[in-house]
């Protein structure tokens, strides 16, 4: 309430509080705006991302080429080449 003593209104001299609450609007609108920024940004990236083909790839991965090496050298056996090839060729597919 008014305080007629020292012409104040509860303590607050010359409109401090409205210095305080220009101060909250503009932190608010900084966020808002770095908000949507942000948001713009995301979209622009994942739709980028689905439009853009995968690499095309020229010749078996350094994987396939280990497991090559390794079973050419005895290491692993015709089935378990099989399957860890089989499965190389499931990662790829699940990451395009």
């Amino acid at each position: 309430m008014w305080n007629d003593d020292n012409g104040s209104w509860n303590g607050m001299h010359d409109g401090g509080a409205w210095v305080g609450m220009g101060l909250m609007m503009l932190l608010t609108t900084l966020l808002v705006v770095g908000l949507l920024v942000w948001i713009l940004a995301m979209l622009r990236d994942s739709r980028h991302a689905s439009t853009t083909p995968p690499p095309a790839t020229t010749g078996p991965s350094p994987a396939d080429e280990h497991l090559a090496s390794r079973f050419a050298r005895g290491e692993i056996d015709a089935a378990e080449f099989e399957s860890r090839v089989e499965v190389l060729r499931l990662a790829r597919l699940d990451r395009r």
